[in-house]
């Protein structure tokens, strides 16, 4: 999808949101990037029918977590200067590897899996913890660690003198100072805060301990110095690959938990490939819902209808009546399923859309050189150069920098453009010329309250538009006929 029509459809914010933090920076292109083949649509939509399961979904939220911890012990690790602290860091990377996949097995072992993706991802986890390389890493990280937890000494601190000696079996007094002050601890006390310069590495002091702490359990720090030769990287490419993979399903999951909650539904879309029909019920502006967060589930839905034949979608109605916004939300139906992710509507069933393209109405850019009708007479070329009969096309209010009679002729020109290469359009007007219904065009009409004629439903019906009969609704209200004026207006 251009730049452009991620604006207009505030595509863009949802992407940012859903890739928030630098570590799903590299998201963006797959939710932004359109499947233009079925199948692969339906594979991916095939996984979050499994992760409809709560213990799946959580056991794979607790094994992406975890490979997060462990490219951030890595990276840690990475920055520290001491060989024996580095070391550490990389063996307790690989201790959290092994924990995660062995988590992921176990969920693995007990879950009802359906789909192609995460079946073969099964069977690959299962080959790869049964490898050499693999029960090799689990029993090295193992050992060593366990041998690090056994290392013991006695540290004696005398004025401006550290001593490190062997643990000779010796009375704890930190231990035997606690006991005998336990008594005086106050139930529900808060610790006193304490100043701790913390830095990435180790200081000199706890350099030199740990220097003689070597000295003292040489084959333990043998091992542990021998660990990186082995298991440098721990994480296997194809695990990896499944964990980024993943972080593609379990962002757009929590992005709909809140709306999910808060009463709206997302659904499974039916995928048509060619020119079809489409129907949305429920549907919903996945952007205005995100936006209004915890008051989500005011957000008002529609349901569209659209027959085969029917290639353009006309949408009029009261300024301020919902029209961007139902065209945004048809975008975004197309968009969304197009990537393979749950759609913003109750039901859904549409064609397969290879691209979306929009043609909104602008404010001037100062940096052209041309003007706005300039601009969107380029903009317009470069769509119906670029589109199919697999496109959808939203222009809204287009052409609104010139005359009316100039805009109904660029309007029509570039629909016929539309219509001759065999594209859905969605037109956003309030020139009722282009909504007139007929054989291939639905007229869609914002509603109004019933006796006010200005209150607003933002629920739209299938029926011709009005023309000018809210207008006269207004005028009739207000007393701004002829001769109401004319009476006020009289000496």
């Amino acid at each position: 999808m251009d730049q452009a029509t991620a604006a207009d459809l505030h595509l863009d914010d949802i992407v940012a949101a859903l890739c928030a933090g630098a570590d799903r920076a590299w998201l963006r292109p797959q939710y932004l990037t359109p499947l233009t083949d079925a199948d692969a649509v339906a594979y991916r939509l095939e996984v979050f029918r499994d992760l409809a399961s709560p213990g799946l979904r959580e056991a794979f939220s607790r094994f992406a977590a975890g490979i997060g911890a462990v490219q951030g012990q890595l990276t840690h690790a990475a920055r520290l200067i001491n060989r024996h602290e580095r070391n550490r860091w990389l063996a307790e990377a690989g201790m959290t590897y092994c924990t995660s996949v062995a988590d992921l097995v176990a969920a693995f072992a007990i879950a009802t899996i359906s789909s192609r993706a995460l079946g073969g991802v099964r069977e690959a986890l299962q080959t790869h913890v049964a490898s050499a390389g693999h029960t090799s890493l689990v029993a090295e990280t193992t050992s060593v660690l366990a041998g690090l937890a056994a290392v013991a000494y006695r540290l004696d601190i005398d004025e401006n003198t550290l001593t490190v000696a062997r643990d000779d079996g010796a009375d704890d007094y930190g231990a035997e100072i606690l006991a005998t002050f336990a008594r005086f601890r106050q139930a529900g006390a808060a610790p006193l805060p304490v100043d701790v310069f913390r830095t990435s590495d180790m200081n000199v002091v706890e350099v030199g301990i740990l220097e003689r702490v070597v000295r003292l359990h040489p084959a333990v720090f043998a091992d542990l110095d021998a660990f990186p030769g082995h298991h440098r990287d721990p994480i296997d490419p194809g695990v990896a690959a499944f964990a980024n993979e993943l972080a593609f399903y379990l962002a757009y999951l929590e992005m709909m938990d809140p709306l999910v909650a808060a009463g709206l539904a997302f659904s499974h879309p039916v995928l048509e490939v060619g020119p079809a029909g489409m129907r949305a019920d429920g549907l919903f502006d996945l952007a205005l819902a995100c936006k209004r967060g915890n008051a989500a589930g005011a957000v008002v839905t529609n349901d569209v209808a659209v027959q085969p034949g029917e290639r353009r979608i006309a949408v009029t109605g009261a300024n301020q009546g919902g029209k961007t916004t139902l065209a945004r939300a048809l975008g975004l139906l197309h968009h969304l399923a197009s990537i393979g992710v749950p759609v913003p509507a109750r039901a859904a069933s549409l064609q397969l859309a290879d691209s979306v393209y929009t043609l909104f109405e602008r404010l001037d850019d100062g940096a052209r050189t041309g003007g706005r009708l300039e601009a969107d007479l380029e903009r317009a070329r470069a769509i119906t150069d670029a589109i199919s009969p697999s496109s959808l096309v939203i222009l809204n209010e287009a052409f609104s920098a010139t005359t009316v009679a100039d805009a109904l002729a660029l309007n029509r020109a570039v629909l016929a453009q539309i219509a001759a290469r065999g594209a859905l359009c969605v037109v956003v007007t309030f020139l009722a010329e282009l909504a007139a219904p007929d054989a291939g065009t639905v007229s869609l009409v914002g509603g109004v309250e019933p006796g006010d004629g200005a209150g607003r439903t933002y629920r739209f019906e299938r029926r011709p538009p009005d023309g000018m009969a809210r207008a006269q609704t207004l005028v009739e209200r207000h007393q701004l006929d002829y001769a109401s004026v004319a009476k006020r207006l009289a000496p």
